[in-house]
């Protein structure tokens, strides 16, 4: 009952009933929540993806992640600033802007971000600015025209 043969093959029945369990736990388990590195080619993809229909002329407004965003003229005079609700946790190597004086597109995790804007901007001369306690992107753009008028606090 206790010789050799026998216990190298109650050895073999443990090894595969531990291995049975292990398989049966992993696949019970649920999907690993995608990280930054898992989004970078998915992000990638999405910029190019943006930037070739732009360069179509495709400028067409979009919201595909439903991002609140805010378009301010009164905060600096002769800027057009434009604030993003973006998640605090987010991070800043997932998100990608581009600015035309007549438009910007904002990738934000894979999801465009494309407005057209109210008055016409030096895009060269913005700054964009990410808030640490917030998460908020704020874009601040100088207007070519110095007569701007305010149009008002104008939430889209």
């Amino acid at each position: 009952e206790h010789c050799p043969e026998d216990r190298i093959r109650m050895s073999h029945e443990m090894a595969r009933q531990l291995e049975e369990k292990e398989r049966n736990e992993q696949a019970n388990q649920p999907d690993k929540v995608k990280g930054e590195k898992e989004f970078e080619k998915e992000q990638h993809d999405a910029i190019e993806r943006a930037r070739l229909r732009e360069q179509r002329g495709d400028i067409m407004q979009c919201n595909e992640g439903r991002w609140a965003f805010k378009f301010d003229e009164q905060r600096r005079p002769g800027y057009l600033t434009l604030d993003i609700a973006i998640q605090r946790h987010l991070s800043s190597s997932l998100i990608d802007v581009d600015i035309h004086p007549t438009y910007i597109s904002v990738v934000i995790k894979s999801k465009v971000l494309r407005v057209k804007l109210p008055v016409e901007v030096r895009s060269g001369d913005a700054t964009a600015q990410r808030s640490t306690t917030t998460g908020h992107l704020l874009i601040s753009m100088p207007t070519c025209d110095r007569d701007f008028v305010n149009l008002g606090d104008s939430a889209l």
